[in-house]
Formats: structure tokens, sequence, C-alpha cells
């Protein structure tokens, strides 16, 4: 039997209650602080309401240096060696000629 709509919203729930960081980076992050851009450190987040297993996150601002590409951002359990939950794709890259900051936003999303 795949999950109901409550039990989608019941598994975004458990991943947004543990992983109240995020972060941009060059690539994928598949580990934590693989391809992190240092200078951004990591921003807190909230989660809107579950709604058809899916939570978006708040838009969030992080630094990011002067001559940097962004491609994804990253959401983590913990600011230093944090366990990664996901990672996504910018809608589009961000390129900063200068130091700057770039907004950013994430959606979890469980589907069966």
């Amino acid at each position: 039997m795949p999950l109901t709509t409550a039990g989608l919203d019941a598994a975004v729930d458990g991943i947004a209650a543990v992983n109240t960081r995020t972060s941009l980076h060059i690539a994928d992050p598949s580990s934590p602080d693989a391809d992190e851009v240092v200078a951004t450190g990591y921003s807190d987040t909230t989660w809107a309401a579950a709604f058809n297993g899916s939570r978006a996150e708040s838009q969030v601002s992080a630094a990011l240096p002067g001559s940097t590409t962004v491609e994804h951002g990253g959401v983590f359990s913990a600011d230093s060696d944090g366990t990664p939950a996901c990672g996504s794709p910018l809608g589009a890259a961000e390129t900063a000629g200068s130091a700057g900051t770039v907004q950013h936003a994430s959606t979890i999303t469980v589907t069966h």
C-alpha cells in the first residue's frame, strides 16, 4: 500500500524537524561540507506546514564572496558535520562579481 497523504506529511515533518540549517554549494551537497561555499556559513530556517508530502522553507539570506558561483542549496541537521537531508539545484546558478547576498529557499518533498 502506498503512503497516504497523512503518511507523506508525517515523513516530511520528520525530515524538517531535525534539518534546520541551509547552506550554499558550488555542486551537489551529497555529504557534509561537500563543495560548500565557506563564507556563507549556515542560515537558520523554518518550514511551512506540510501539504501533500511537501514543506517549503522560509527564504534565507547567505553571504556570497566575490568571484563565486553557487549552483545548489543544501539542508543539514547542524552547523558543523551535520547530516545532509537533501540538496537541490538553485533555479539558476548565481555568480557574484563582488561580495553580496543570495536569497534561497528549498522545498522538501516525499513521494511514494
